[in-house]
């Protein structure tokens, strides 16, 4: 795994833990069950849909803006700079 592999693999379990993390803080109210009641389960389900969400429209807004700035900071910016897998 290279570097760029790694790093990625990194933020996509960062940002996996801090969505389990807070959407189990928000929706898991009891320890009662074994299983999740019908309220916890949707609100499971609406707490990953909105973080999933979010997450597309943030990273969206990066891939418009992101390359143009590091252009500006002479940072290349260009996606086809980026190696491939």
């Amino acid at each position: 795994m290279n570097n760029i592999e790694l790093r990625n693999y990194k933020e996509f379990a960062m940002l996996y833990n801090k969505m389990v993390s807070e959407c189990f803080k928000r929706c898991i109210t009891t320890f009662n069950e074994r299983s999740l009641s019908g309220d916890e389960h949707e609100c499971v389900n609406e707490c990953v849909n909105k973080m999933v969400n979010l997450n597309h429209r943030v990273m969206s807004v990066f891939m418009e803006i992101g390359p143009p700035a590091d252009k500006e900071m002479g940072m290349g910016g260009s996606a086809a700079s980026l190696p491939t897998r």
